[in-house]
């Protein structure tokens, strides 16, 4: 969920909220030791949902 969240262009702050974390520092800690990726590097490097890439 919070995967999908980020990809949407969620917030760190409103996803860390949406998933049960009352800290975002909290939910970026657990994000990155699952993903091995911080959630911020992640809602930075995926395109939006809906966005196509073309060549």
């Amino acid at each position: 969920m919070a995967h999908e969240l980020l990809r949407e262009g969620y917030s760190v702050q409103y996803v860390a909220t949406r998933v049960g974390y009352r800290h975002a520092s909290n939910f970026a800690t657990a994000f990155k030791q699952r993903y091995g990726l911080s959630p911020r590097a992640l809602h930075q490097c995926l395109p939006p949902v809906g966005v196509v890439n073309t060549p």
